[in-house]
């Protein structure tokens, strides 16, 4: 039984620290622009929302497997 609720558990509890990983360092960014001015270039947000995006994918395919 415990094994069964580790399985399920795990990848919902993943999934959600990188859900607050991303938000935490999209308000970070957020707050430095906001002092700053000073932003990142589109590539660099692309490519910070492929990594997200990699990691999303990588979950859900936890999920299914």
């Amino acid at each position: 039984m415990g094994a069964v609720l580790e399985a399920i558990g795990t990848p919902a509890i993943e999934a959600a620290e990188a859900d607050m990983k991303f938000e935490a360092e999209a308000l970070a960014a957020w707050e430095e622009y906001e002092l700053t001015g000073i932003c990142e270039p589109a590539a660099t947000i692309d490519a910070l929302f492929d990594h997200a995006l990699a990691r999303a994918k990588a979950v859900s395919e936890k999920k299914r497997g």
